[in-house]
């Protein structure tokens, strides 16, 4: 999810998707809101788009909201989802912040991962990424939405760590 904060994922809604064409290539494009009310537009890859448009589908056949009305045993919490849905959210039956922190939990124990992660792992991963790919720092710190690069740069120390190994074995040569 393009570095998003689990807070960002849970406000996006289908209005916040955009297909652009760029370089030929159509790409997906993310409205995100941050901390203070900071939005920016991140690009997510082909497979994650597939997801997402997949996700829209459902949204749009109504099937979500017979989910909705079959699962969810409290009229209280069902009149919640119904509203989140109609307001175009795209994950309108997740409220708690800490749900995709538990997706991410089950990932992990789906695939084998025996290492503790977190969602924000999955943040860190984005831009350690990115940088060891050599994005530039200012487009990885715009991407992730920090509005200070020293910020980012936590993320710059990490790949330099393995560049330093890298440059202590070609001494020894």
């Amino acid at each position: 999810w393009a570095g998003a904060r689990a807070s960002e994922i849970l406000g996006v809604r289908n209005t916040d998707i955009y297909k652009r064409v760029h370089k030929h290539k159509v790409v997906t494009v993310i409205r995100l809101v941050g901390k203070g009310k900071k939005e920016r537009f991140v690009p997510v890859g082909p497979e994650c788009a597939k997801l997402i448009m997949r996700r829209l589908e459902w949204l749009e056949s109504e099937q979500a909201l017979n989910e909705i009305i079959y699962y969810k045993k409290s009229p209280r919490n069902r009149e919640m989802y119904k509203q989140r849905w109609r307001e175009g959210y795209l994950f309108f039956e997740v409220v708690d912040p800490r749900s995709p922190g538990q997706a991410v939990r089950i990932a992990r124990i789906r695939t084998g991962i025996t290492r503790q992660v977190k969602f924000h792992t999955t943040r860190h991963t984005y831009a350690t990424e990115l940088l060891g790919q050599g994005i530039p720092i200012a487009a990885v710190s715009k991407l992730l939405g920090h509005s200070e690069i020293r910020t980012t740069e936590i993320y710059a120390k990490i790949v330099d760590d393995p560049l330093l190994n890298q440059m202590e074995h070609a001494k020894e040569i």
